[in-house]
């Protein structure tokens, strides 16, 4: 007869703690195959249980096949195939954890949303969920994502950037690494893709994990440099030619119809616009996108909304020319939207309000303000004379140049002691290409800082670059 000690069950039922019992003699081999079980009102009494909590046990089991039930004759254990349990093991390469600093960390974009579109976001969601019908509300969106959305994002890009696009032509998804990675099964099959050097890693490794071979193109004052694009043998052309991060340069008027050109003699050829942070410009007009020159739909522009709602509103957007629409309309067919409902809404919300608008005029200001206050507190350091700011207007980052030689990973793993985050420019090239010019520099996002900081990190910065050039 069975026996076990249902007392001490951890809170479960009686009959999960017995169907454990049972499930766990049956598998460690206590209870053999072919092993009849007492019936379920003898196992209940010498237990001191009821029938029904025996029952549900013995229906667990059924169900999960340790045990059969015959006709007239009760429930015998089942042939269970021994599992040899694999040996725990580690993987060849952890990736280290992101590094925290104590004081301020410029090597990193924000983490955490600004305040006052927290108290919007929340003030929308408390409205569309008061006064938006259920049947928009809780119903399947279209993988192409929510018609109200993509149309108010139709008016917000003709309106902001100067770019025509039908709805039918728009695909919302759960951020931008989405929209590379349907770029890659839409296009990638056609060659390779070429990514600007200093570039940003992560595009790489998406493009590289969907199958599609990479080629890094060096920079020059104008944008991508044309004859190595032209010789790279590419056939998509993955650039950020408003702001380009990290350098923040922005690709010039001829070189952008020159790339054009490119396009345009291929049609397999398409350039891909990463318009990651266009509200952003902190002086002057916003730059044209590149799509709104593009007379021939060879520009797929993407777009987000994380750079000004905050990175926990995981809602990019993509505009893809009509000659793909085919080709996307076959794929989308395997897709399910990406983004929920309600968020959609309380989106395309925002745009049509204008509230959308108005907060980015309220953080593009502050963000100039933090600019501001960080490069004062650096022109007068003690290394002011040596100090240079590149492309302080063209977003929510520029580039820290400081005339030095040593170099800048000696000088940011200082500032880190100190506790001060610092990335060199010199970590995102992906070519290799770069050599020093007798300048270290450092892409400085500042938008997340402590403004009260500045002072002291500009001191810091000043002693960390002192220790580099005595070590």
């Amino acid at each position: 007869m069975l026996t076990y000690n249902l007392d001490d069950h951890d809170g479960l039922p009686l009959y999960e703690s017995l169907y454990r019992h049972i499930r766990d003699d049956i598998l460690d081999g206590t209870l053999c195959p072919e092993a009849r079980l007492p019936s379920k009102r003898a196992l209940a009494k010498n237990l001191g249980v009821s029938v029904i909590t025996v029952e549900g046990a013995y229906r667990q089991l059924k169900a999960e096949g340790y045990i059969a039930s015959r006709e007239r004759s009760g429930f015998y254990v089942q042939e269970i195939t021994p599992h040899v349990h694999a040996k725990a093991t580690t993987l060849p390469h952890t990736p280290p954890s992101p590094a925290t600093y104590e004081l301020a960390d410029f090597s990193l974009a924000r983490t955490t949303a600004d305040s006052s579109f927290c108290r919007l976001w929340e003030k929308t969601l408390r409205n569309v969920l008061a006064n938006e019908p259920e049947s928009q509300l809780f119903a399947a969106q279209p993988p192409r994502g929510s018609l109200r959305l993509r149309e108010a994002i139709a008016a917000w890009i003709s309106r902001y950037r100067g770019i025509d696009a039908l709805p039918e032509q728009i695909i919302v998804t759960a951020g931008a690494p989405m929209l590379y990675s349907l770029i890659a099964l839409t296009c990638g099959k056609s060659g390779s893709v070429a990514l600007e050097s200093p570039g940003y890693e992560r595009l790489a490794s998406i493009y590289d994990t969907m199958g599609v071979p990479t080629t890094f193109v060096p920079l020059d004052d104008e944008g991508m440099d044309y004859a190595s694009l032209e010789a790279s043998n590419a056939s998509l052309v993955h650039i950020m030619p408003s702001h380009q991060f990290p350098t923040g340069r922005v690709t010039s008027v001829s070189r952008r119809y020159q790339m054009l050109g490119w396009a345009s003699r291929d049609k397999e050829r398409y350039i891909i616009e990463d318009d990651y942070d266009c509200e952003f410009r902190l002086s002057g007009k916003p730059i044209p996108a590149l799509r709104s020159i593009d007379a021939e739909g060879k520009v797929i522009y993407l777009s987000t909304f994380s750079k000004s709602l905050g990175p926990s509103v995981r809602i990019a957007f993509g505009v893809f020319p009509a000659s793909l629409n085919d080709r996307l309309e076959q794929l989308m067919r395997c897709f399910s939207s990406t983004v929920g409902a309600i968020d959609q809404i309380a989106l395309a919300k925002l745009l049509e309000s204008g509230a959308y608008e108005r907060h980015v005029n309220r953080y593009r200001n502050k963000a100039r303000a933090t600019r501001d206050r960080l490069v004062d507190a650096l022109r007068n350091s003690a290394l002011s004379e040596r100090l240079s700011y590149e492309e302080c207007n063209s977003g929510l980052h520029f580039v820290l140049g400081i005339e030095t030689h040593a170099h800048g990973n000696e000088i940011a793993a200082h500032a880190a002691e100190m506790g001060v985050g610092l990335m060199p420019l010199e970590r995102y090239d992906l070519a290799g290409t770069l050599t020093h010019d007798g300048k270290a520099r450092f892409v400085m996002q500042y938008e997340d800082i402590d403004q009260a900081l500045f002072t002291r990190v500009a001191d810091i910065i000043c002693s960390a670059v002192r220790q580099a050039e005595h070590q």
